[in-house]
């Protein structure tokens, strides 16, 4: 019962994190901000961030907050993070209407896909709504990982 307490606990302080962001912006969140924002949150100093200015609605920002939540939670039990020499880059860039952020996770523990889906696999794989998508490869040299923004309404 811990476990989950705790697992709540920190997705109730992802979602306050990325509340706090929009109220402060009027709205919109910089993506930069919301990535550094989670990183403190979760105390990870091992990421690299590379990528442009880029403003994510209100719409999509809670679900995106959310998605790298899960994602760096992963990485901290599971993943490179979990490793002292483990190493994670985010790159990101524009395309069209949305944001395609690679995750990219080096030096870790071998990873592969769960056995069992929890409640962080489902939130992954689709209960984010259609404007942020996640597709994830459990590559040998660690975790891969697409996240796509659909910026617009249309």
């Amino acid at each position: 019962m811990d476990k989950f307490v705790r697992a709540l606990s920190d997705r109730i302080v992802a979602l306050g994190s990325v509340q706090e962001l929009l109220g402060r912006s009027g709205g919109q969140v910089d993506l930069r901000e919301l990535l550094l924002s989670l990183l403190e949150e979760t105390g990870t100093g091992a990421a690299r961030l590379e990528g442009p200015a880029v403003q994510i609605p209100a719409a999509v920002a809670i679900p995106l907050g959310m998605a790298l939540h899960e994602l760096w939670v992963n990485a901290q039990q599971f993943g490179s993070l979990s490793s002292a020499n483990g190493t994670l880059s985010l790159r990101w860039r524009v395309v069209g209407d949305a944001v395609r952020i690679k995750w990219r996770e080096r030096g870790g523990r071998p990873v592969s896909p769960p056995i069992r889906e929890g409640f962080g696999s489902q939130l992954l794989n689709g209960l984010l709504g259609s404007r942020v998508r996640v597709e994830r490869r459990f590559a040998a040299e660690g975790l891969e990982a697409v996240v796509e923004v659909t910026l617009s309404d249309g």
